[in-house]
């Protein structure tokens, strides 16, 4: 169950799971620079959106590759939307998240 739902035109929650068009990369882990190497590389390969996902303890994490980003990439790169909700779990519990759609500037 989505407590709070994101713009259905990027991101939705199915059976506790995220469900998206675009390429998605939820933040585990790996330290956040390999993460915002991996959002760079993609859109240099043409991709126009990504979402970054940070569960849980991750949060903080995804925001801190955002902040990478900001730091590299200046003006290339531009939020589209953010969501903070929580899903919950088979066993009943709820998992906080937050979602940023990344979308490189033309």
């Amino acid at each position: 169950m989505d407590l709070i739902k994101m713009s259905e035109k990027f991101l939705t929650v199915v059976n506790g799971r995220f469900v998206s068009k675009y390429p998605m990369i939820i933040v585990g882990r790996e330290s956040p620079m390999t993460y915002a190497t991996e959002i760079i590389l993609r859109l240099n390969q043409g991709v126009d959106r990504i979402i970054l996902i940070g569960k849980g303890r991750n949060i903080s994490k995804a925001a801190v590759i955002y902040n990478i980003l900001r730091s590299k990439l200046r003006d290339a790169v531009n939020i589209d939307e953010i969501t903070i909700g929580s899903i919950e779990t088979q066993n009943r519990r709820l998992i906080s998240y937050l979602a940023v759609i990344i979308s490189r500037r033309s």
